[in-house]
């Protein structure tokens, strides 16, 4: 039998994987919960929490809209799709050593092309650059390389010569440059030649990648550009073990990864320690596309979430990390069309397109947990120790961030302790939820710690943080919301400032009211209030520069206003609205 695209394939692996996760994702908890984090039992570095892109329906207004959603969410990496729609129809010239650089520019400034390069100049001038960005390859070969998509020993140097020019073009040759630091050249690689190019054995594959960085190497691409396995499967220790042994693949061969739904299974080994135990300790292992399963996103449906889908995905998530992997990206951040089989429209969006008037929409409960994972997985932090089974721990030395996330799916509420080993010495940490009340990350309370230890009782049926650091606020939305506060914004602007104004009803009087400004990343850089307020017309004043006086310069900045019930922010451009 013959399958194709990501649903064919799935759908082989659903029933008894779906059934583990059902048992392990519904446990009864009604037992109280001790976490303990241990500073001084530390595993992997974080590189981040993201999201795929499928640029196909990009333009200037919404679509760009949409990133900006995306990262004020707090999603720190991003995986771009370079589909295989306008490859290399025919051979550019008879020696892949040589490159026909006439044609390969125009190929690669067609206007498909120049879509995938904007998204990705886009993001470097929101500050998402290098490390944080990797293009990957979908999608089948020519047909005049193979005509079943397979890689052999006749055609790797020409496929290996089309990718890494695609790579060199983007970082060199194009005007303006853009900016990315991971190139994945295979997706999928298991599923038959439909997703990416296929290959006979393990062998094989490292034969094609000592091709591919021998043409990176010749074409001058950077030694900091590495490349990735985009494997579909969990890495086994064979296919990790067979291209260890091709020494020229390893030279830009930085991290393992690989793809999962809640049909299929989480990681089921510790990976880092056998990476740490191998000949290139350095290396990671990433989680490059993840979500619960949607039978039908890659025929024309749009993906729904329940906070059973988002216990789902979370569980996979936190074994995930404590089976060692140092990135997870979702699949995906947007609705888009995929030309690689099946060739249909991609539902699979955390913003949910609606193709008639181009307009996204957010897709609460998945965004909204997605956003509590990327604000609280520390990047650059290292993962600590955490004792209880449902929960992952972080530290970051260098800013003194600490963070937990866990997930409560109990129908009960769960008395939860949490006590800091190792660590230094805090006074008070923020909590922070999502549940279906709140399906966006809502800091319930700030909770003081006594003795490196504090008490809470969760509520039923939720993902929870708790936050230690004050740089890292999650953005609720993008445009003002009315509430009974804050009704609505009006703004003043001047040369020098911009001033805000909110108004408080007479029943709000005492409320406690924080506006912080956040730059793209999410990192709060000046706090313009901070205290109770009383009935009436209120006004804050912006002069463009952070908490000490430094100037911000230029970018996109959210200015929220929050209290303990609601939440509103503006955007800002360059520090003016």
């Amino acid at each position: 039998m013959i399958l194709s695209g990501k649903g064919a394939f799935r759908k082989m692996r659903t029933a008894l994987c779906a059934a583990a996760l059902f048992i392990t994702a519904n446990f009864s908890s009604s037992i109280a919960v001790t976490n303990t984090l241990n500073g001084s039992i530390t595993y992997q570095t974080i590189r981040g929490f993201g999201t795929g892109i499928g640029t196909w329906y990009y333009n200037d207004n919404s679509y760009l809209r949409a990133l900006d959603t995306l990262i004020a969410y707090g999603m720190n990496y991003f995986r771009i799709g370079m589909d295989e729609y306008a490859f290399e129809a025919t051979n550019d010239n008879s020696d892949p050593f040589v490159q026909n650089w006439t044609y390969y520019d125009a190929i690669f400034s067609s206007p498909y092309f120049e879509k995938t390069w904007k998204t990705i100049k886009y993001l470097n001038d929101k500050g998402i650059t290098g490390d944080h960005i990797m293009l990957e390859f979908y999608g089948r070969m020519p047909t005049w390389m193979s005509s079943n998509n397979q890689v052999t020993i006749a055609n790797r140097k020409e496929l290996a010569e089309y990718e890494a020019a695609a790579v060199k073009y983007g970082l060199s040759r194009r005007s303006p440059t853009v900016s990315f630091k991971t190139y994945g050249p295979l997706c999928e690689y298991e599923s038959n030649g439909t997703e990416g190019p296929w290959f006979s054995d393990y062998d094989e594959m490292g034969k094609f990648l000592d091709t591919l960085v021998i043409m990176m190497d010749n074409m001058g691409i950077p030694s900091d550009v590495s490349i990735s396995t985009c494997s579909r499967d969990e890495v086994n220790t064979s296919l990790s073990g067979t291209l260890r042994s091709h020494a020229k693949c390893m030279t830009r061969m930085k991290q393992f990864d690989s793809h999962q739904y809640t049909a299929w299974s989480p990681l089921t080994f510790d990976h880092y320690s056998e990476i740490k135990n191998s000949n290139y300790p350095d290396m990671e292992y990433w989680v490059t596309e993840q979500n619960k399963w949607c039978s039908d996103c890659d025929f024309g449906g749009h993906i729904t979430y329940t906070m059973d889908d988002v216990f789902g995905v979370s569980n996979f998530t936190i074994i995930d990390q404590n089976f060692g992997s140092s990135l997870q990206l979702l699949f995906d951040g947007l609705d888009t069309w995929y030309f690689h089989p099946p060739a249909a429209f991609s539902g699979w969006g955390m913003l949910s397109i609606d193709t008639t008037t181009w307009q996204y929409t957010k897709v609460p409960l998945y965004l909204g947990s997605a956003s509590l994972w990327a604000r609280f997985m520390l990047p650059q932090a290292k993962r600590i120790q955490a004792s209880a089974a449902n929960n992952v721990g972080y530290y970051n030395s260098s800013s003194g961030q600490i963070s937990t996330i866990g997930m409560n799916n109990s129908s009960s509420t769960q008395s939860y302790t949490l006590t800091l080993q190792n660590l230094p010495t805090i006074s008070s940490m923020e909590w922070w939820v999502v549940d279906n009340q709140h399906p966006y990350p809502y800091l319930k309370q700030t909770v003081a710690v006594t003795g490196q230890s504090f008490t809470v009782t969760l509520p039923a049926r939720c993902l929870y943080a708790f936050y230690s650091g004050g740089s890292t606020t999650p953005a609720k939305a993008l445009t003002p919301e009315k509430s009974s506060l804050m009704a609505p914004w009006t703004i003043t602007k001047s040369r020098s400032a911009t001033m805000m104004r909110f108004a408080a009803p007479p029943d709000c009087g005492g409320i406690p009211v924080r506006i912080r400004i956040c730059d793209a990343r999410g990192h709060m850089v000046r706090t313009l209030l901070n205290g109770s307020i009383s009935p009436g017309l209120h006004a804050v004043t912006f002069d463009g520069s952070d908490d000490h006086g430094n100037p911000l310069g230029t970018g996109i900045f959210f200015c929220t206003l929050s209290t303990p019930e609601t939440r509103s922010t503006i955007t800002m451009l360059g520090g003016k609205p």
